[in-house]
């Protein structure tokens, strides 16, 4: 957790989540520092949200 990807693919929307499909060239994203807190911020408040689209399949 931490680094910020690029994903190329299209976005399929199925039970409320949007899930990517086709996902291919998945490219690290620099970002600065403030910009890195405040994504592992957002993700760590919605964690529960996040695993249950992952576990999804």
């Amino acid at each position: 957790m931490g680094l910020p990807v690029r994903v190329e693919g299209r976005l399929e929307g199925r039970g409320g989540f949007r899930r990517p499909t086709g996902a291919s060239q998945v490219v690290p994203v620099q970002v600065d520092d403030e910009e890195r807190d405040r994504l592992t911020k957002s993700l760590q408040e919605n964690v529960d949200s996040f695993e249950e689209a992952c576990a999804g399949e």
